[in-house]
């Protein structure tokens, strides 16, 4: 059976109803703020649980203190007397994401790079760039990483 929670069935002593409950409290977290957890270690009285949010399609991204909260609320009534240790992992935008078509015409100009550069220097051909590039065609996340990386190496040591 595929569990939510990560390494949840390596918990020693678990119930079939505290198994149960923890299941409903992350599939919860995942279904309203992208949020994941995984068990990575339990030795003794300490356990430690990682806790990640992917990109959140209404925006709401907590920060590491609050997500340290969240593992608390859902997991400390599950381990009295056990101590928890969190590593949190908050959403973060990636970097590529503020590619658009301006972008890369003003890297273009500040890095002196033309059109045949880029066709040259990737094997695209010069068409789709021009497309790319005037904002004519759509920019996917792969393309945006892509012009992010390119102009990043264009810049002067």
């Amino acid at each position: 059976m595929k569990t939510t929670i990560k390494n949840i069935r390596s918990l020693p002593d678990l119930s079939e109803k505290d198994f149960e409950m923890m299941e409903h409290a992350a599939r919860q977290h995942k279904q309203f703020a992208n949020i994941n957890f995984r068990f990575i270690k339990c030795e003794g009285d300490v356990i430690n649980i990682e806790i990640s949010q992917e990109k959140n399609p209404a925006g709401h991204h907590p920060d590491r203190k609050r997500m340290i909260e969240i593992v608390h609320e859902t997991f400390d009534r599950f381990f009295v007397g056990k101590t928890i240790h969190v590593g949190a992992i908050p959403y973060s935008e990636p970097a590529c994401n503020i590619v658009d078509s301006k972008w890369i015409q003003k890297k273009m100009l500040d890095t002196s790079t033309r059109l045949n550069h880029i066709a040259i220097d990737t094997g695209m051909d010069k068409p789709n760039l021009s497309l790319i590039i005037n904002g004519r065609k759509e920019i996917t996340q792969p393309l945006k990483a892509f012009f992010y990386y390119y102009f990043e190496c264009k810049k002067p040591l």
